[in-house]
Order: structure tokens, then sequence, then C-alpha cells
């Protein structure tokens, strides 16, 4: 796919997926699509989708007309022509994409054998394999480590080669720290998508029924036997189901709002000026599927109208790290607690102090929460790599500084200080 910010992970997805115009000419492919076809990924730009189908283009370009028109996922009534003949009797799905500033296009994905009705919901699977991955990545590094330490305890070792086995290092743990970052996306789409389909589902209902509301509005009409009564019904009836719909699609409305900014600001190295305290309700809003379902609150506590110029994808990797180290690491399953963060301003330089009330980081430990790899749930869905990216954001990204300690009692306390660009550029005006 060429769409950002969804290109990163949907071109690393093993699913074959297409972006097809509502014309039917295929606008992008990821890979697997490509091998899927059997034809060169750059090749199938502008070509027809009706060449790759067995089913008449008629047929083809109705099913694409009612995705335009419902936008709701479906199952494509027709078969491929793939590179495998084995793989031509899949079935695949579609649904809307309305990218910013372009027209309407249709995504096509092969789908699940159960005809699942997310598109996204694969992700899940997908994050799983890349953590699977991450692990195996984990252990090349550790061998490689190893390799290291036997060439430095070796003092007949060339320079060369132990240069050369660092700056591998340094590349692997980079590769590493990007699938974490992807990792981190896959989470934020699948949530955001299971969100949005509550008040959508809710405003399709409503939609229903006050279709169904007028048609017996009016079949009274056309045969006279309508009533002040029958009038005052459908008023009655026809103000609640309007008042539904309107609030759940501005509730849909706000979710997709959320995730497009800060999905576009992960995948961007921009800086722009923003309200922290509004920026910090868009992250916890595309964040709360990962503790809606537990006794956990998060509490943004940032000073109202806090404008800064700094960088978002920054920002958002540092308090959504930070979030979902505490839901891994501070609290028992069911344990009530609270997240706590809070923004000021000091001097020229912005103050962001991040608190949780769960178990506390034992002493023996702080000291190595930064260190990459480091982690006390090895095996059970920890990378150690969390802290580690929130730690070189804040120090190489935002040139700043962050310590850890503590609460008082208990709880786990984060600070972190970087300059504010917005108010150097003042003094400097």
């Amino acid at each position: 796919m060429t769409t950002q910010p969804y290109q990163p992970i949907v071109d690393a997805l093993p699913e074959t997926m297409l972006l097809v115009s509502t014309a039917a000419e295929i606008v992008a492919a990821n890979k697997a699509a490509a091998a899927f076809l059997g034809v060169d990924r750059e090749a199938l730009a502008g070509r027809a989708l009706f060449d790759f189908v067995d089913s008449p283009p008629a047929q083809v370009s109705a099913y694409l007309r009612q995705c335009s028109r419902t936008r709701n996922l479906l199952p494509a009534p027709f078969k491929w022509r793939a590179a495998n003949a084995e793989d031509a009797g899949l079935r695949w799905q579609g649904f809307m994409l309305r990218p910013e500033g372009m027209p309407p296009q249709v995504v096509l994905r092969c789908a699940v054998p159960s005809g699942s009705s997310n598109a996204f919901q694969a992700l899940n699977h997908e994050i799983e394999k890349q953590q699977e991955a991450l692990r195996e990545l984990q252990k090349i590094r550790a061998s490689l480590e190893l390799r290291v330490e036997e060439r430095t305890r070796d003092l007949q070792a060339s320079n060369a080669d132990l240069q050369h086995t660092i700056e591998t290092l340094q590349k692997t743990q980079t590769q590493l720290v990007h699938a974490e970052k992807m990792a981190s996306l896959g989470g934020l789409v699948a949530g955001i998508s299971h969100e949005i389909n509550t008040p959508i589902g809710i405003g399709v209902t409503s939609a229903s029924n006050l279709e169904e509301e007028i048609a017996k509005l009016r079949r009274a009409f056309e045969d006279g036997s309508m009533k002040r009564s029958t009038l005052e019904r459908f008023l009655s009836h026809g103000t609640q189901a309007s008042t539904i719909l309107l609030t759940n699609l501005r509730r849909a409305a706000e979710l997709i709002s959320s995730f497009k900014q800060v999905a576009v600001d992960q995948s961007s190295n921009e800086w722009r000026t923003l309200d922290l305290h509004g920026y910090v309700d868009e992250i916890l809003t595309s964040l709360r599927p990962k503790w809606k379902r537990t006794a956990i609150q998060v509490v943004n506590a940032c000073d109202a109208g806090l404008n800064i110029h700094t960088h978002p994808g920054a920002i958002y990797q540092v308090v959504s790290n930070l979030i979902l180290n505490s839901l891994v690491h501070a609290f028992d399953p069911d344990q009530p607690g609270e997240i706590r963060i809070i923004a000021e301003r000091q001097d020229h330089s912005i103050r962001l102090l991040y608190r949780d009330d769960g178990k506390g980081i034992p002493a023996e430990h702080i000291d190595r929460i930064f260190d990459p790899f480091f982690t006390t749930k090895r095996g059970t869905g920890g990378s150690g790599l969390g802290l580690h990216i929130v730690y070189n954001l804040v120090t190489s990204t935002l040139k700043g500084a962050i310590t850890s300690g503590n609460n008082t009692p208990h709880g786990a306390a984060f600070d972190i200080v970087f300059p504010d660009y917005l108010e150097e550029n003042k003094q400097c005006a």
C-alpha cells in the first residue's frame, strides 16, 4: 500500500492487500499481493482489476460500487486468477478507504476462512509473529554479544573485526527498535478499529429503525389512514433515532480524528506547535482499549493551554510506552489503580511527570530499567525495549533528560524535562 500513515505496517503484512479505485483500477499493492498474483508490484499500479479475476467485469464493478455506497466490509463475490492455481479460489473482502484529498478507494484483502468482517483483526496475529521474530533477533543479538566478549578477551583479535561486530550489534538493535514501534502502531490500529465498530453499529441500528418509521408514515399517508397520533409517534421516534445517530457518529469521528493524528505523528519526523493537554487527550483516546476493561484510571493532569513546539511522534511514543509499561508491570489482574500524567512549564523548559500507584520498581532494577532488552517479563510478552525507546526519544529527539524512581509509599515515577522551543523562539524574536 502507498497511503500514509498505513504504509509501513500494511506493507509488512503477509496478507494480500490491494488498493483499488472505484473505477476498478489498481492503485497500489503490498508485496504479498504482488506475489499472490504473480506480477511485479510496480507493474500492478494502473492495471485493471478485471485482468486478475474470472468473474464478468459488470459483476466486479457492481461490487465496487456497493462498497463505495455502503462503506461496509463485504465478501467479494468473485474468484482470482492467482499465480498459484491452488490459491485462486480464496475469498476476498473489501472496505472503503478515503484518504484525505483523494477519491474513494477500496481495500481488498484475502479473507480468513471464517469470513471475519474486521479488516484489521489479523494484525493481532501479525503482532504475535513480530514478537516471535523479535525474540529470534534477541537470540541473535545475545549470540553476537557473546562473540564480542570472546573477541575482547582475545588480545590477538584485530580492532577492525571488533569494530565490525559492534556495528552489526547497533544495526540489529536499530531493527529491533523499529519492529517494536511497528508492533505498537499495529496494536493502535487493531484497538481503534474495534472501538469504532461500537458507535458505527449503534448508528446503523438507529438509521434502520428510522427508515422503518419513515416507511410506516409513508404508507399511512398514501392510504389516507394517517392520524395526528401517527405523526406524533413518528416525530418522537425520529427525534430519538436522529439523536442516537448523531451522538454515535460524532463519537466515531472523534476516534478517527485522534487515530489519524497520532498515527501520522508516529510516522513523521516533523515538529509542530500543539496544546500538550489536548494532545495527551488524543493519545489516551487512541490507547483506551488497552485498559477500558480493567479497574485502572488514567488521568490527564497537564496544565490547560500549555502550547509547546515539539516532536509529536516522540511525545506519543514516550507517553504510550510509559502507560503500556505500567499496565504490564505495575498492576495485578483486576487490581484497581491510577496512572497520572502531569505537565507544566518551568522557566524555558517543559516538565512532564508520570506517576502510577502500582507495585513500584524493585530497588535492584532501578539502575537497569533503561537498558535495552532488560525486562522482568521475558517469555510473557515483554521485549525490554519500551523504556529504552523512551530514554532515547527523551535524550536524543527532545534533547531532554529523564529520571526514574518510586513514589511514596508505592508506585513508579518518571520525571522528564525537555526544552520549550516555543519559548526559545519567542526569546530570539
